[in-house]
């Protein structure tokens, strides 16, 4: 690294895990990514030092008087602008939420002001430290620094647990006006009287998939069936490609996107329904190129705007 260089900490928090690397905000490239166990149900306290933990070894690897700011990729429900989380264990079917038994992931820091928190450990009261959407920050990085970036206006959507998205345009979000949902946010739009979020995550394609008769427990098992030639599963990720089409082409049309860009755990079956996607959207539906780097790049890229 440069001696002159400065850097953002960047960070991607997750239910099992931290992602997180050094940018160099000269010419975003990624150093140091490591990926740290994190206990989501854990105790706010031991949430809170797994992060400064990780926070902690970057500082002291690239020196702190190099760093202009720390950005973190967070999952909703966040109070992004203050730094607070917003998760707990009532909250249905809210966007972002994770559940299990009624319990929700992070459900220990409800209302803890996050930034004050790693602020107050770290001893730096004035370092700046932002937050972003974890499926947001994913899409603006692969966007702008991945596969999106031949694309002026994209539309980006993760598949997984819940259904995230981030309209995007000349690199920079579109959260409202005609062509935009509110927020930019489409888990909740309907699709067939039901809301997308059930249809286009990991409980909608394997309530498909049992509908199909296809034994598993997995998208991973049901794509290496549907690849080694199991019929009932070829169809069904046929299926879920053809009605994601049908989703999201009105709202490419709309917003002229030029690419749809598609990321998330369900996105590694994207060879399955990538097909049928195609005969139905009338741009190209494309998959990321980043990996895990993309979601830090696209907290990273927040910092550029503090």
């Amino acid at each position: 690294m440069r001696i002159a260089a400065r850097y953002i900490i960047a960070l991607d928090v997750g239910g099992s895990s931290v992602k997180s690397a050094v940018i160099d905000a000269a010419d975003f490239t990624v150093h140091g990514f490591r990926a740290d166990a994190l206990d989501s149900y854990g105790s706010a306290a031991s949430i809170v030092d797994t992060l400064i933990t990780v926070i902690d070894a970057h500082l002291q690897g690239v020196g702190a008087a190099r760093v202009i700011g720390i950005a973190v990729g967070f999952p909703g429900p966040f109070d992004y602008e203050r730094g607070i989380s917003l998760m707990k264990g009532d909250l249905g079917n809210a966007a972002g939420a994770s559940h299990t038994g009624g319990r929700a992931k992070f459900e220990s820091i409800y209302c803890l002001n996050v930034r004050e928190a790693l602020r107050d450990r770290l001893g730096v009261p004035k370092l700046p430290i932002v937050f972003r959407n974890d499926a947001e920050a994913a899409i603006m990085g692969e966007a702008k620094y991945g596969a999106g970036r031949p694309f002026r206006r994209v539309i980006g959507v993760t598949l997984g647990t819940g259904l995230g998205s981030a309209f995007i345009a000349e690199g920079q979000l579109v959260t409202d006006g005609p062509a935009v949902p509110p927020h930019g946010w489409l888990y909740c739009a309907p699709f067939n009287a039901v809301q997308a979020d059930e249809v286009f995550s990991t409980r909608g394609i394997m309530r498909r998939l049992r509908a199909a008769g296809v034994a598993v427990d997995t998208v991973k098992t049901a794509s290496e069936a549907a690849r080694a030639g199991n019929q009932h599963a070829c169809a069904a990720f046929t299926d879920f490609g053809r009605d994601l089409g049908e989703f999201l082409g009105p709202y490419a049309d709309a917003f002229h996107a030029q690419a749809i860009l598609v990321m998330g755990g369900i996105a590694n079956a994207f060879d399955l329904f990538q097909p049928a996607l195609h005969r139905v959207l009338t741009v190209p539906a494309i998959t990321g190129a980043l990996g895990p780097h993309a979601a830090l790049l696209g907290a990273a890229d927040l910092m550029l705007q503090y």
